[in-house]
């Protein structure tokens, strides 16, 4: 009687470990499955010891379990794979983009490079464009600019960003944390259900002898592999980024500096801003306009040369023309004079 209340018990366990996962396999399939758990752990009793066997301690819930352990190697790997002492901490995600504006393109590439030393970060991702030569040699001003995406660990999150200031003039920043804690946790019992059915799978089939319980068995064991390795991955990812928060910044060389401004300005000092952006503006204006053109000095001669040339052709035509209506004039005179 005691064997026959084990049996159930283990497979009431294992029906209730499927209703944890997403039950991806059909009805019929799913009925095919607790036919087989129930005859395996049947025959897995009724071949045991006639001794009376000593009742199990109860399995704990999978919320019971531990969840997640640190990570030895700041990936999140050992606290993935299970082990080590349980890990309740927040989960977050830092990250921040920032606007930054430099008259020394070169130096402020060079300051991230160090600021990365510094604070043991790496660049995940980068661009520099605007670099053009040709233009460059001929005297042209050549606006470059930089985007970067930074990887820096949590703990160095904060001075990083305090640090942003060495780079260049920063005229725009952005922070934002994610609190992922409920999700991670969630998921990491899933992984943790999925692996105890795992075991429990492996276990049945050790003991059935039949090919078709075999099947049925390996079956749900691949969609039980295939959700532990999302689940995996999933966590794996969420531990990165919580490990190393994420630094977005875009280097703009500009040939002015924005100039930073109290926040708050009375009327007549925001009569007085407005007077000097106009004069900037029209210097600016006339900036570009002169050195448009001393560029463009060159073909305003040559179109000069043309002009004068085909306004000397044309006055030579018109010359020639009027000549030529006076002596016709003459003519017609002189032949009414002698026909009168």
């Amino acid at each position: 009687m005691k064997r026959k209340l084990l049996a159930l018990l283990l497979a009431s366990l294992v029906i209730l470990s499927l209703l944890v996962g997403c039950g991806a396999g059909s009805s019929q399939k799913s009925a095919d499955y607790d036919m087989v758990v129930e005859e395996s752990a049947g025959e897995y009793f009724s071949t045991s010891d006639s001794a009376p066997a000593e009742p199990e301690a109860p399995m704990a819930a999978p919320e019971e379990e531990s969840i997640m352990s640190n990570s030895q190697s700041e990936t999140g790997g050992d606290a993935i794979n299970g082990g080590g002492e349980a890990d309740l901490s927040e989960k977050i995600i830092y990250s921040m983009d920032a606007h930054i504006e430099t008259m020394d393109f070169d130096g402020s590439i060079e300051k991230v490079s160090e600021l990365l030393e510094r604070f043991g970060g790496f660049v995940e991702n980068s661009s520099v464009s605007g670099v053009d030569l040709y233009s460059r040699e001929r005297g042209y001003t050549v606006t470059r600019y930089a985007d970067y995406t930074l990887r820096i660990p949590s703990e160095n999150y904060g001075g990083m960003t305090e640090s942003l200031s060495e780079i260049g003039n920063v005229t725009n920043r952005s922070s934002y944390a994610e609190n992922i804690t409920t999700q991670f946790y969630d998921s990491q019992s899933r992984l943790n259900a999925y692996r105890t059915e795992e075991e429990r799978l492996l276990s049945m089939l050790e003991k059935v002898e039949d090919v078709e319980s075999m099947i049925v068995i390996e079956e749900r064991l691949s969609e039980i592999r295939y959700q532990i390795e999302n689940l995996e991955t999933k966590l794996l990812n969420w531990q990165r980024q919580v490990d190393y928060s994420t630094v977005y910044l875009y280097i703009e060389e500009v040939a002015v500096l924005t100039e930073e401004k109290p926040i708050v300005r009375t009327y007549w000092e925001q009569v007085a801003d407005s007077f000097t952006d106009s004069l900037q503006g029209i210097g600016r204006f006339f900036k570009q306009l002169l050195k448009g053109f001393v560029g463009a000095l060159p073909v305003l001669v040559l179109l000069a040369v043309v002009a004068a040339v085909v306004l000397v052709i044309v006055k030579k035509i018109n010359t020639k023309r009027k000549k030529k209506k006076m002596m016709k004039q003459q003519n017609n005179t002189e032949k009414d004079n002698t026909d009168a």
